[in-house]
Protein backbone atom coordinates (compact mmCIF):
# COMPACT_ATOMS: atom_id res chain seq x y z
CA UNK A 1 0.00 0.00 0.00
CA UNK A 2 1.29 3.94 -0.83
CA UNK A 3 1.83 5.77 1.57
CA UNK A 4 -1.00 7.88 -0.11
CA UNK A 5 -2.88 5.43 -0.13
CA UNK A 6 -2.83 5.30 3.70
CA UNK A 7 -3.00 8.29 4.52
CA UNK A 8 -7.06 8.57 2.85
CA UNK A 9 -7.74 5.36 4.23
CA UNK A 10 -6.52 6.60 8.12
CA UNK A 11 -8.21 9.68 7.59
CA UNK A 12 -11.53 6.88 6.58
CA UNK A 13 -10.72 4.94 10.01
CA UNK A 14 -10.29 7.96 11.97
CA UNK A 15 -13.64 9.39 11.18
CA UNK A 16 -15.46 5.90 11.60
CA UNK A 17 -13.86 5.53 14.42
CA UNK A 18 -14.70 9.24 16.00
CA UNK A 19 -18.53 8.44 15.41
CA UNK A 20 -18.09 4.91 17.04
CA UNK A 21 -16.83 6.28 20.12
CA UNK A 22 -18.53 9.28 20.18
CA UNK A 23 -21.88 6.34 19.85
CA UNK A 24 -20.42 4.25 23.36
CA UNK A 25 -20.34 7.40 25.22
CA UNK A 26 -24.03 8.50 24.55
CA UNK A 27 -24.86 4.95 25.47
CA UNK A 28 -22.93 4.78 28.60
CA UNK A 29 -23.73 8.30 29.43
CA UNK A 30 -27.65 7.14 28.82
CA UNK A 31 -27.13 4.09 30.94
CA UNK A 32 -25.90 6.14 33.80
CA UNK A 33 -29.15 7.89 33.64
CA UNK A 34 -31.26 4.85 33.70
CA UNK A 35 -32.51 5.20 30.12
CA UNK A 36 -32.48 2.52 27.72
CA UNK A 37 -31.95 3.02 24.12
Amino acid sequence: MKAKEFGSFWAQAQSYLRWFYADALLENAAKRMGLDF
